[in-house]
């Protein structure tokens, strides 16, 4: 029997000088089936990639590479085109590029077309949805579960850093019934390079050093509403999650703490077993032994979402509040299982390769 040949890859790269562009280069650099062709920064357009970063000059086939404007990237020679581009800038970019070139694939990391209704979109970002003839295309990329969806997709939706550390150890247990799913309170600490490069005075070094606190206070950061809807996708009784972001004096990683309530039968035992059978067979998903809890450290540069359960529920003997409130823990790179990571992830699975490929 022949075997099926595997697939050369040629890709691009819209906002490649940003930290979530660096990264993909250096993934898509290191992966056996992928040619990177093509590298647009408007800030930076007429620059070598080594240029901006010298790192990169050993690798003098990346590191020549000359960025050019968004609006001159070369689509027709892509199979796959990566956007990192900011929210509101990418989804009439990509509409054009989609419309004048049936065949290229595209994977998206910006907000455009992760929410699947344009009203909540307008009312979540400030402006109207700039292309909402693609919505009903765009498959949701959380690569665990997208399924079948992603060998025939043409736009992929990345999922935002927060949404994907937080819905990864919630949605085994909403479809196996031992949560409530009206009691999801997700309290998430990440590092600054979550916020991009963009010089803004509160992720300065000498105003950031030493803090900690919150932001998008009162329920109200963006990434709300996509995690609600992941989740009611699974259980459509979840109502009223609340997210709290905080701000770590760090430059990368993502620690949720994510508090629920047992269902009335449910057990600390059963939350774990469900969660190692969910990702039993995961490339990108650990979930480590009952009562052990991640680090940031473990899954820095890693496309790894390591996931820990705390407590012990025999020391409640009575079912109590007590013993029927549980935190689960977990930990991802926000630029690589975050951002950069989980899109090659789609690609390789929107391609037929493994996933864990780079």
């Amino acid at each position: 029997m022949l075997e099926t040949p595997t697939p050369q890859i040629t890709a691009g790269i819209l906002g490649a000088s940003g930290y979530t562009g660096l990264e993909l280069v250096r993934l898509l650099h290191h992966h056996p089936h992928v040619t990177v062709h093509s590298l647009a920064a408007d800030s930076n357009a007429g620059k070598t990639l080594g240029e901006l970063y010298p790192a990169m000059l050993p690798h003098p086939e990346i590191a020549e590479l000359r960025l050019c404007s968004v609006d001159a990237i070369d689509a027709g020679a892509l199979d796959v085109l990566f956007a990192a581009l900011p929210h509101g800038a990418s989804a009439a970019i990509l509409a054009d590029l989609m419309d004048a070139h049936p065949s290229l694939r595209i994977i998206d990391f910006s907000a455009d077309f992760r929410l699947t209704d344009p009203d909540q979109y307008a009312a979540w970002y400030g402006i109207d949805h700039p292309a909402t003839d693609k919505l009903a295309e765009a498959v949701y990329g959380l690569a665990e579960f997208a399924g079948g969806l992603l060998p025939n997709a043409r736009l992929i939706a990345n999922p935002g850093c927060f949404p994907t550390g937080a819905t990864l150890p919630v949605i085994p247990l909403l479809r196996a019934g031992l949560i409530d799913p009206t009691q999801i309170i997700i309290d998430a600490k990440t590092g600054v390079s979550g916020a991009g490069r963009a010089g803004k005075p509160q992720f300065l070094l000498a105003d950031l050093h030493e803090d900690f606190y919150p932001y998008g206070i009162d329920n109200l950061h963006r990434h709300r509403p996509e995690i609600e809807q992941v989740l009611k996708q699974i259980d459509p009784r979840v109502e009223g999650v609340y997210f709290a972001p905080h701000l770590l004096p760090i430059p990368r990683g993502i620690l949720s703490t994510i508090h629920l309530r047992l269902a009335d039968s449910a057990t600390l035992s059963e939350v774990h077993a469900c969660l190692i059978e969910a990702y039993a067979d995961s490339a990108c998903v650990q979930v480590l032994p009952l009562g052990k809890t991640p680090t940031l450290a473990a899954v820095r540069g890693t496309n790894c979402c390591a996931i820990g359960i705390g407590g012990d529920q025999t020391k409640y003997p009575n079912k109590s509040v007590a013993s029927s409130r549980i935190a689960i823990y977990s930990a991802i790179d926000n630029l690589v299982k975050g951002a950069s990571g989980q899109a090659v992830q789609n690609m390789n699975l929107m391609f037929g390769l493994p996933e864990s490929t780079a």
